[in-house]
This record gives C-alpha cells, structure tokens and sequence, in this order.
C-alpha cells in the first residue's frame, strides 16, 4: 500500500525540544484502521524520533523511506514514551508469490 493508508490511521502532532524538531507524538489512533495495531506496544503520547534512522521531518521524508522500506530486511522505529527510549523492531516477510 502507499503511505497515505497508513496515516489515516493515526492522528499525530509535531514535537519540539528547545525550539528544535523532535519528532511526531500519537495524539489518537483512528477507528477505521481497526485493529491492526493492537499487538504493537504503542501508546497515546509515544513519540516516533525515527524509521530506520531516518528522521521524518517533511512528506518527502516520509515518500523517501517509503522507497527505501521495499527493500528492507527490518524496520527498526526509534520512539519515546515519557522519558523513555525505547524501539520496535520488525522483521520483513516477503508476501508469498501468486
């Protein structure tokens, strides 16, 4: 799928620190994504810092990973809860042929 399916699954906001960007904070998951991430440990108030360590600043941020992820082995998302690092790593299994 594309990026755009994705986001409308969460609503976010930007994220400072001293006046810098930090990255983007999970204000609400969105009902019609159902599911789909009810056995992920993410909360309201997580903050994403960074996929693969790419930090997601503007849309061709996002449209870059976006490429990069196809070819990826792993997805490793950097994140903060409180004052807490922590990461969630997920290993890539490609879809089964037709």
């Amino acid at each position: 799928a594309q990026p755009g399916e994705l986001l409308q699954c969460f609503e976010v906001a930007a994220v400072e620190d001293n006046g810098k960007f930090a990255g983007w904070r999970l204000v609400r998951f969105i009902r019609r994504c159902g599911d789909r991430f009810g056995g992920i440990d993410l909360a309201v108030g997580d903050v994403l810092l960074s996929v693969n360590g790419r930090v997601l600043v503007k849309p061709t941020d996002l449209a870059d990973l976006w490429q990069e992820l196809y070819k990826a082995d792993v997805i490793v998302a950097e994140l903060r809860r409180g004052t807490s690092p922590f990461v969630l790593r997920f290993n890539v299994v490609p879809a089964a042929g037709p």
